[in-house]
């Protein structure tokens, strides 16, 4: 045997019996774990890193998810009660996207939190680590889209003076409550969100398309300030991604000094 083979068979035995059995991470893996966390440590689990009471927890979560269904029920009745064309302009509004894309994601969390409460969590098994990635996916993306839809309607659309009718006031709860609900799920678990996860925010590039065939061939634009015909409407666009991208930025920092703060109170 020759020297070198000497070293690497040296080297080899002096390993782990862990580390000569574990598998090899694929790029597309390894490329996942740097995306979305740098190990498993890091990895979203609202369970264990709950800062309040699980059973409240789940019952602040319900409470708020309940609420948000019966005003999107109400909607549902009202503008179908004020016709079919009003029903599906509805459908299109940003607003109604951004609601629907919270309910998904708050009913995955809360049904992902109980079973992972009564199971545990098991970083081995692959379907349990897609469903987190999945939750995270859309935590992201609804934190993004509510921030947009409610910070755009009352400083660029909602008409301050107005009577408040119970129509209005279903509006108002549409563009507000939506927003507290996933604010709640990520002030109160430890969600830890990344920089270089902003590109997942270019999924609301989905939106635009649809907004503009209406504007084009519907009776009139779904938004008076996005009619496509000036320099407004881009501009309008522009600050849509700038505070997608902003409140992400923040976001992302407050969860990295939260996450390392309970690093540091561990290691105590």
């Amino acid at each position: 045997m020759s020297k070198s083979q000497e070293q690497e068979s040296n080297l080899e035995s002096s390993k782990n019996p862990e580390e000569l059995n574990a598998p090899q991470q694929s790029r597309c893996r390894r490329f996942s774990c740097w995306y979305w966390g740098s190990n498993t440590e890091e990895y979203i689990n609202p369970d264990e890193r709950a800062t309040i009471g699980f059973t409240l927890l789940m019952t602040f979560r319900t409470i708020l998810t309940t609420l948000l269904i019966i005003n999107t029920i109400y909607r549902f009745i009202w503008t179908g009660h004020d016709g079919v064309n009003t029903f599906f302009r509805y459908q299109l509004y940003f607003t109604t996207w951004s609601l629907y894309v919270t309910l998904y994601t708050e009913i995955w969390i809360i049904s992902t939190s109980l079973y992972n409460h009564k199971k545990g969590v098991d970083f081995e098994n692959k379907k349990q680590l897609r469903i987190l990635m999945h939750n995270h996916i859309f935590m992201i993306l609804t934190l993004a889209m509510e921030s947009v839809t409610t910070l755009m309607y009352w400083t660029a659309i909602y008409e301050y003076g107005k009577d408040i009718s119970p129509k209005e006031c279903s509006r108002i709860l549409d563009h507000s409550l939506p927003l507290v609900v996933i604010l709640f799920e990520f002030f109160s678990n430890g969600w830890v969100l990344y920089q270089r996860q902003t590109v997942t925010i270019l999924i609301l590039l989905v939106y635009f398309p649809v907004n503009i065939l209406y504007t084009v061939f519907g009776p009139r634009p779904l938004y008076s300030r996005l009619p496509w015909n000036n320099i407004e409407s881009f501009i309008f666009v522009v600050a849509v991604f700038g505070i997608a991208f902003g409140g992400h930025a923040l976001y992302s920092l407050f969860s990295k000094w939260r996450f390392n703060r309970a690093k540091k109170r561990q290691q105590k």
